[in-house]
């Protein structure tokens, strides 16, 4: 039985990770643009910490990383939140609550969500208005920092928690007996 300080504990290690990407978003991304690209530490904190979390825990914490970024940075309100949202829910469904961790599967997935989220990002930027070059949109919006934002989420992937959708396999008969357990 886990006591009161093993809890404050294990809570303090999931809350830090996610303090950590703000203030990195909020001090840190403005001053550095390389490319005309900049770092989206939330957008990485997210995308690395969704394929170990249940896929209405990832959208809710997509939807707060999205949040805070569209209030931090002179972007549209909502634009962030709904695609951060929908990229955490299809990387944690697509992984089925397994944590994938520091490893080549999960530095992929998590790639691939972020570029994803940021190429799309560009695009809705494109249609509102705010972005006025195509050109612009998806490169520097899109690929420049995807490119930045990966490398960012490699720290993160490092804290990824390892699974709590409670999704191990489980072979069992119908009586209930146990044969073999893989978690």
């Amino acid at each position: 039985m886990p006591t009161a300080n093993e809890g404050a504990r294990s809570g303090a290690r999931r809350l830090a990770p996610a303090l950590i990407a703000l203030l990195l978003q909020v001090g840190l991304a403005p001053q550095v643009s390389i490319l005309g690209g900049r770092f989206n530490f939330l957008v990485a904190f997210a995308c690395a910490t969704a394929p170990g979390l249940a896929p209405g825990r990832a959208a809710g914490l997509g939807f707060a990383c999205g949040l805070a970024f569209d209030l931090t940075a002179s972007t549209p309100v909502g634009l962030t939140s709904l695609l951060l949202s929908v990229a955490c829910f299809v990387l944690s469904t697509s992984t089925q609550g397994m944590g994938l961790g520091l490893s080549a599967a999960g530095a992929r997935l998590t790639g691939a969500g972020i570029v994803a989220v940021e190429l799309a990002s560009g695009i809705g930027l494109l249609l509102m208005g705010v972005e006025g070059d195509v050109i612009r949109a998806l490169l520097v919006h899109g690929v420049a920092s995807s490119a930045l934002t990966v490398l960012a989420s490699l720290a993160f992937l490092r804290f990824a928690p390892t699974g709590d959708a409670g999704r191990g396999f489980s072979a069992r008969s119908r009586t209930g007996n146990r044969y073999k357990v893989l978690r």
